[in-house]
């Protein structure tokens, strides 16, 4: 488990195993991670290579399972996020991080900065048009390294558990490098692309891997001969009945809503900056024109991008998602964060179920 330590007006999370008492198993932005954890098996072999990590933590697809004592090769080119990606790992001896930029070629290479900053998300290599307007006119040059460099030099084996690759529109090119070694993970999980998709997944195919679905903006993958049942695949949802009501007194709070996507619905919710958020959040949504009601439990995961706007690291833990069973149609969305006496219930404006 991990919390964060501010220095200052920076922000550097820093693992504390023991100082913070939720128990997080799913960082994933958009459920990505309980998708994949039911397609591991008991004999799973316990390796995941984590191709554009970012800090280790945010959106990590990968976090949960270097907390179950997995193996992790962690790769990540920009030097700010790298240092808090160490951080974030010094308490998991078995996870080893790399410095570079996951590509088909090795060498070096400019690196475009993303808009949001040297510590964001949003950088790449890529020089596709759609990926341009995320990004800001600093560069860095970084290395550039294969999968079969990182296979090689890790020693990692033919049979492994998890592939994840997320590089803002990169991932066909890095997933190139898996022709050319004798790898081939149990399950990839890969950022989807408009421009690369249909080479990518002719690639995948090629190589021997069945697609499975979309969540988010991840597309996730098993290979053939990976034994496991995959027909009721889904998220998880917890519904509350609909006449579900808040306890305590009313407070006020702040909250954000994110996104709508397969079936989660993503944001941040705080009472206060200088208190650790409450555990508990209810998304409420009422259906325009019936007036139906629906009630989700959601989920707190963490948000170090907001702990960091606010220079409160407590806040590290403000994120939610929910995943949710809607009919189509529009929505008004509350936040509810029920703490044990009080709570807030925020409007959140309103959101569209395709």
């Amino acid at each position: 488990m991990t919390t964060a330590a501010g220095v200052g007006k920076r922000l550097v999370l820093v693992p504390v195993a023991a100082c913070h008492n939720r128990k997080v198993l799913d960082y994933s932005q958009h459920g990505q991670a309980l998708i994949l954890r039911q397609l591991l098996t008991v004999d799973t072999p316990q390796i995941v290579v984590d191709i554009g990590a970012h800090d280790g933590i945010t959106g990590s697809n990968s976090r949960a399972l270097v907390e179950q004592g997995w193996r992790a090769v962690l790769v990540e080119p920009l030097p700010a996020v790298v240092e808090q990606l160490r951080n974030n790992c010094r308490a998991f001896p078995q996870a080893t991080v790399w410095q570079g930029a996951c590509s088909d070629r090795s060498g070096t290479a400019t690196i475009r900065v993303g808009r949001d900053g040297e510590a964001g998300q949003l950088s790449s290599l890529s020089e596709s048009p759609l990926v341009a307007p995320h990004l800001g006119q600093a560069s860095i040059q970084v290395r550039t390294i294969t999968l079969d460099e990182i296979f090689g030099a890790e020693r990692i084996p033919p049979d492994f558990g998890v592939l994840l690759v997320d590089t803002e529109g990169l991932d066909l090119q890095v997933l190139r490098g898996l022709a050319r070694t004798a790898a081939r993970p149990r399950i990839i999980v890969t950022e989807d692309f408009v421009e690369t998709n249909q080479g990518k997944y002719a690639l995948l195919d090629g190589l021997g891997y069945q697609f499975l679905g979309a969540w988010g903006a991840d597309s996730i993958w098993i290979f053939r001969t990976h034994r496991v049942g995959i027909e009721g695949l889904r998220l998880p949802i917890t519904r509350l009945p609909s006449t579900w009501q808040p306890s305590g007194v009313q407070i006020g709070g702040q909250a954000f809503f994110e996104s709508l996507t397969r079936q989660c619905v993503v944001g941040w919710a705080i009472c206060s900056p200088d208190e650790t958020p409450p555990d508990e959040v209810v998304i409420d949504l009422l259906r325009a024109g019936s007036r139906q009601r629906y009630v989700f439990q959601a989920h707190r995961v963490p948000r170090a991008d907001v702990a960091q706007g606010f220079h409160r690291p407590a806040l590290l833990f403000s994120g939610f998602r929910a995943c949710v069973d809607l009919p189509a149609g529009d929505y008004e969305l509350r936040i509810i964060q029920q703490g044990e006496s009080a709570y807030s219930a925020i409007p959140a404006g309103v959101i569209t179920a395709p």
